[in-house]
């Protein structure tokens, strides 16, 4: 029970060697309780929660010798994790009335997270809803609703979860006015100048009403970046990281803000100091390498990517940041490689900007002959994508793929029209 109220915070705060000292002490202990199922049960839930994958198969098979059925939920997370959600969701009809709302929800969070991991957002969000609906109460699945809403520029949607955010909350919420001030945010990265006006005075109320709560430090953070004032943003950003649990949007946010202001060596120092498992997440782990290739550590970015692809082996985003790191630390002898891992990457995600940019590079070859040539029939694969974009984020990614594409062919107007019209997408976007 120690073990178990204390796990959260020794993964955040030591990674993997958490996870295996928790595996060491379920052996250890499980010497004084070698035929107890329910000891073996809590174990499981433990391993499962530390992703110890391989220990926590072994203590199924121990319950099984045991004579004792796996718990429901334990056997349907596993199913999902091996990759076969559909046998999770049987393994829950089976079960019929013995699947507790907790079995349904658990295996609920762990198809999304495998959702997630492929690129499947729309399966994601849906499944999230499903879980909105299966617990009439739960604030954080509404909140997860909203922020994905407005990332993808639906502010129907968005005011639809703030709505029963606020009906939940009440009128002092917190939750539902850092959505509306998100939703505002938005609005003004399109040079609306109310909005904008809209969303600063939203994180001054919080910064005033709550003022020790992380997400009001950073509202102000991002209502400062939409200002310009970018020490005051920086500032707010380590403030909200220092009054809250460590969680990636927020460190992401101050990586990405002191890369483009050319301070990677800044972004290096908040990186180190960034638990593994948030530093390895699909997040944040892009920014990661990008900020240690920027500081001309290629080297520390390739460790990264391949610490962060072992523990999500089949994330089509840590792939692709594999490739990039591959490239900027053997530049000649990770084509191969690189090459392999974008591959992989694309089967999950055949519609992903970024992963065609890498394409690109990999294809502009200056010691390659057809190299120019692969990377204008790449760029026309491109074209298709970004053309049937329609979310705003994803609009604005694929052009600026395209910009990114021509620019390395040296088609240099081209470049220029797709950057601007990339910034017509999202005004205020600084590496655009």
């Amino acid at each position: 029970d120690v073990c178990s109220s204390d796990l959260e915070a020794m993964l955040l705060r030591d990674g993997d060697a958490a996870g295996a000292a928790v595996a060491e002490d379920v052996q250890e202990r499980g010497r004084q309780f070698a035929t107890d199922a329910a000891y073996w049960t809590g174990a499981a839930e433990l391993l499962l929660r530390a992703g110890r994958t391989e220990d926590f198969n072994a203590v199924l098979k121990k319950l099984e010798s045991l004579q004792q059925k796996p718990a429901v939920r334990l056997r349907a997370v596993a199913a999902v994790r091996r990759g076969e959600p559909e046998e999770a969701e049987a393994i829950l009809q089976e079960a019929g009335k013995g699947a507790s709302s907790e079995d349904v929800r658990a295996v609920l969070a762990a198809r999304i997270e495998y959702a997630l991991d492929r690129g499947r957002s729309d399966e994601a969000r849906s499944l999230l809803a499903a879980m909105a609906e299966a617990s009439a109460n739960d604030l954080d699945c509404r909140y997860r609703l909203g922020q994905s809403a407005v990332e993808r520029g639906d502010m129907e949607e968005a005011t639809r979860w703030e709505r029963e955010l606020q009906r939940l909350e009440g009128t002092g919420g917190a939750y539902w006015q850092f959505l509306q001030m998100r939703q505002a945010a938005m609005q003004a990265l399109k040079g609306n100048a109310e909005a904008q006006t809209r969303a600063v005075a939203f994180s001054h109320d919080l910064s005033v009403r709550r003022a020790n709560w992380s997400a009001s430090q950073l509202a102000v953070g991002i209502t400062a970046e939409l200002q310009g004032q970018w020490s005051s943003a920086a500032a707010a950003y380590r403030a909200a990281r220092q009054k809250g649990r460590p969680d990636a949007y927020t460190i992401g946010r101050l990586v990405s803000l002191l890369l483009t202001r050319s301070k990677s060596a800044d972004a290096m120092v908040e990186l180190d100091a960034t638990p593994e498992e948030l530093l390895y997440s699909p997040d944040l782990l892009p920014l990661a390498v990008d900020a240690a290739i920027a500081d001309g550590k290629p080297a520390r970015a390739r460790e990264w990517a391949e610490a962060a692809l072992a523990r999500r082996p089949n994330h089509a985003g840590l792939q692709a940041s594999l490739a990039q790191a591959l490239l900027a630390d053997a530049p000649q002898d990770s084509r191969g490689p690189a090459r392999s891992a974008l591959s992989q990457a694309v089967q999950w995600r055949p519609a992903d900007p970024s992963l065609w940019l890498g394409f690109l590079a990999l294809g502009v070859d200056p010691a390659a002959a057809d190299g120019l040539n692969e990377a204008a029939a790449t760029l026309q694969g491109l074209t298709a994508i970004f053309d049937a974009q329609t979310k705003p984020t994803d609009r604005t990614r694929a052009f600026y793929a395209a910009a990114r594409g021509y620019q390395l062919s040296g088609d240099y107007p081209a470049a220029e029209r797709f950057y601007r019209q990339a910034i017509a997408q999202e005004i205020g976007r600084a590496h655009v």
